[in-house]
C-alpha cells in the first residue's frame, strides 16, 4: 500500500474516530425526541413478548398499521434479553450510522472517484444533520442505511450480464428492507424500476419487481384488515397528502433549508439574514448544476431520478418535516454541490483543484464547528415542554395510586405508557365533544396535557373551556397539566 493511501485512510478513520466520540458524549443525554422514540420501543415490547406489532400504549393494545415493522423488530431481541436498555438500543444505530458513512462512501466513489467520495463522507460527518438523528433511537439512521447500501449494490448489479445473480438477490432484499423500515422506501424502489426499464433491462425491472411486489401485497392486505381507530387511516393520510398547498409551502421552506444543512448560517448573527438568503439562492443554484451534470451522465441518472422522485414526496408531505425526512437526500445533496461547485470554479478563473479542495475544507470545517461546538450542546437537552411533561408523569406516578387497568386521556399516549405504564388514548385531533364522548366510553379517571407551542391551537383549549366544570387541576408543572375528571 502507498504512503498517499495510508494517509487518506488514516484521514478516513481519525474523522469517524472523532464523530465517535462526540458521539459517545452525547448519550447519557438520554433521548430527545422521546415521544416518536417511546412509540417505537413500545412496538417492539409487544414484539418482543410475541404479541405482534401491538400499540400497548392505547386500550386493548390494537395492532399498528402506521409504522412500518422492520426498526421495531430490530430493537425487539435487545428488549427481550436486556429490557430497556438505552445504550444498546443508542449503538444499534450507531452501528448503523457508520454502515451507512461506508456504503455513502463506496455509492459516490462508483458515481465519481474515490476523492469525491472521500470529500462527501467527510461532509456527511461533520453535518448537524446526519449528527442530530445518529444519537436519537429512530428510524432514520436504518433507512438511510439501506438506501446507501441499495444504490451501492445497484451500480454493481448494473454490471452484471444475467439478471439472476448474488448481486441482484442482495439488491432486491435490501430494497424491500428499505421498504419496510421506512414506507418512503417505496420510491428508491419506483427510481431503480424506471431506470430499468429506461435502460431496457426488462428482465432486471422484473426481477426486482416481483420480489417487492409479493411483501408489498401481503403487508398492505394485512393493514387493511386491521382496525385501529387510535392511528390515522390511509385515506386520511393521503386526504392530507396531495395538495398543490403542500408543495410550494415547501418550496419556500426548502429552498433555505437544503444549504442550511451544507451551510448553517442563521446561527450567527441575524443582523446579516438577508446576507445569508442570498449565499443559500447561490448554494441553491450550484446544487441545481449538480444535479443536472449527474442527469446527463447515463451511468448515474438513476441518482438522479431517485433524487427527484423524493424530493417531490417531500414537497408534497403535509408539513415541513425538516432534517427527518430529508436526511435520505443529505449525501447526494452534498455531492452535487460539490460536483457543481467543481464546475463553476472551472468556468471560472478558479480552475486549479487546490482551490476547490481549500474552499470544500473551509465549508467543511465550519459546519464541523457548528455541528459540535454550537448545535449539539443546545439540542442534546430535551425541548421544556417535554421536560415538563415527563416531570408531571414521574409526579403521578410516585403520588396517585391509579387503578390496575385505569385507562387516562393524554394528547402524547406514548410517553403516558412509557413512563406512567397507563394507556390512554390521544385527544388532539378531535373535536371538544368527541374528546368527552371517548373520556366517557373509556370511563377515564385522569387527564395529562402538554400545551406546548405545537399542540396549543387544536382542540385541546375549547376543549377545556366547554368542560371546565367537570375537570379538577391536580397538579402543573410548566407547560404540562394533570386533571381529575369529575363525572
Amino acid at each position: 500500500m502507498s504512503i498517499k493511501k495510508r494517509l487518506f485512510l488514516a484521514a478516513v478513520f481519525l474523522c469517524i474516530a472523532v464523530w465517535a466520540g462526540f458521539y459517545l458524549q452525547s448519550l447519557h443525554f438520554g433521548l430527545h425526541n422521546f415521544k416518536d422514540s417511546a412509540y417505537y420501543i413500545i412496538l417492539a415490547e409487544g414484539l418482543s413478548r410475541f404479541q405482534g406489532l401491538r400499540a400497548l400504549c392505547y386500550p386493548g393494545h390494537p395492532l399498528s398499521k402506521y409504522c412500518a415493522p422492520l426498526f421495531p423488530l430490530m430493537l425487539s431481541p435487545i428488549l427481550y434479553f436486556f429490557g430497556r436498555n438505552f445504550v444498546l438500543m443508542h449503538g444499534l444505530v450507531l452501528l448503523f450510522s457508520l454502515l451507512t458513512l461506508f456504503f455513502t462512501y463506496k455509492y459516490i466513489e462508483n458515481a465519481s472517484d474515490s476523492r469525491m467520495a472521500f470529500w462527501v463522507t467527510l461532509y456527511l460527518i461533520c453535518s448537524w444533520v446526519f449528527f442530530r438523528f445518529s444519537i436519537e433511537i429512530l428510524t432514520d439512521i436504518p433507512f438511510m442505511f439501506f438506501i446507501s447500501l441499495s444504490l451501492y449494490l445497484f451500480t454493481l448489479y448494473m454490471q452484471d450480464d444475467k439478471y439472476l445473480s448474488s448481486r441482484g438477490i442482495m439488491l432486491s432484499v435490501a430494497i424491500v428492507l428499505a421498504y419496510f423500515c421506512r414506507y418512503a422506501g417505496i420510491i428508491l424502489f419506483v427510481s431503480l424500476e424506471a431506470y430499468l426499464l429506461f435502460r431496457k433491462e426488462n428482465k432486471k425491472a422484473i426481477f426486482l419487481g416481483s420480489v417487492f411486489i409479493v411483501p408489498f401485497l401481503l403487508w398492505n392486505l394485512r393493514n387493511l384488515l386491521i382496525v385501529n381507530i387510535f392511528e390515522p387511516s390511509l385515506s386520511q393520510q393521503l386526504s392530507s397528502f396531495l395538495k398543490a398547498s403542500h408543495f410550494f409551502a415547501n418550496l419556500k421552506l426548502y429552498q433555505f433549508y437544503f444549504p442550511d444543512t451544507l451551510l448553517p448560517l442563521f446561527e450567527l448573527n441575524p443582523r446579516y439574514h438577508l446576507l445569508y438568503r442570498k449565499i443559500y439562492l447561490f448554494i441553491d443554484f450550484i446544487v441545481l448544476m449538480g444535479l443536472y451534470i449527474n442527469l446527463r451522465d447515463k451511468k448515474n441518472v438513476f441518482l438522479g431520478i431517485f433524487y427527484l422522485l423524493f424530493l417531490l414526496l417531500l414537497f408534497l408531505w403535509p408539513a415541513f418535516s425538516g432534517g427527518r425526512y430529508f436526511l435520505p437526500l443529505l449525501p447526494l445533496t452534498i455531492f452535487y454541490f460539490l460536483q457543481g461547485l467543481k464546475t463553476v470554479m472551472r468556468m471560472g478563473f478558479l480552475k486549479q483543484q487546490c482551490m476547490f479542495y481549500s474552499l470544500a475544507g473551509i465549508m467543511i470545517a465550519f459546519s464541523f464547528y457548528y455541528t459540535f461546538f454550537v448545535f449539539r450542546p443546545s439540542h442534546i437537552a430535551m425541548p421544556y415542554y417535554s421536560q415538563d411533561f415527563n416531570k408531571l408523569l414521574l409526579w403521578a406516578k410516585n403520588n396517585i395510586d391509579f387503578n390496575k387497568n385505569e385507562i387516562v386521556a393524554s394528547n402524547h399516549p406514548t410517553v403516558v405508557y412509557f413512563i406512567l405504564g397507563k394507556t390512554s388514548f390521544n385527544l388532539s385531533s378531535a373535536s371538544p365533544l368527541q374528546v368527552w364522548n371517548y373520556i366517557r366510553e373509556y370511563k377515564a379517571g385522569y387527564i395529562f396535557l402538554t400545551l406546548s407551542p405545537v399542540y396549543r391551537q387544536r382542540s385541546m383549549l375549547p376543549f377545556l373551556d366547554k368542560f371546565k366544570a367537570k375537570l379538577k387541576l391536580i397538579r402543573k408543572e410548566g407547560s404540562a397539566y394533570l386533571y381529575r375528571i369529575e363525572y
